[in-house]
Formats: structure tokens, C-alpha cells, sequence
């Protein structure tokens, strides 16, 4: 899957709805709606997508998309 496809489906499953401005170096931080419930949304994202288990912990040390890329 290459980055931007990854882009979209994060997302998606995030409920961002404007992914115009996000690119593999935007700051999660940065986004809107970023919060604890999005992690969680990208724990079942990664189950769902990837078929890989990743922890709340692992994707608080991600600091921006590529990070998050980097994880599946």
C-alpha cells in the first residue's frame, strides 16, 4: 500500500473527512479530531486492514502519518 492510499484509509478511519492537507510528514498532533478515541480507531484499523495488532502505546511514540505508515 503506498502512502496515500494509507492517507485516505486513516482517514477514513478516523473520521477525517478533508484529507487535502494531510501528507506523510503532517503532524498527528495537527490533525483535527486527533485524540485518545482516534487511537483506538487506528488500533481497530490496523486489525482490520492489516490483520496486525498494535498497541495504544506504540502509536502514542508516532509523531506524524509516516510514523503511523511505518507501523504496518
Amino acid at each position: 500500500m503506498e502512502i496515500q492510499e494509507f492517507i485516505e484509509k486513516f482517514a477514513d478511519a478516523v473520521d477525517i473527512m478533508d484529507t487535502s492537507n494531510i501528507e506523510a510528514n503532517t503532524a498527528l498532533s495537527d490533525l483535527d479530531g486527533w485524540s485518545s478515541l482516534a487511537l483506538v480507531q487506528v488500533v481497530v484499523f490496523f486489525d482490520e486492514e492489516f490483520g496486525k495488532e498494535v498497541s495504544i502505546e506504540d502509536l502514542k511514540k508516532c509523531n506524524t502519518i509516516n510514523d503511523l505508515y511505518q507501523q504496518r
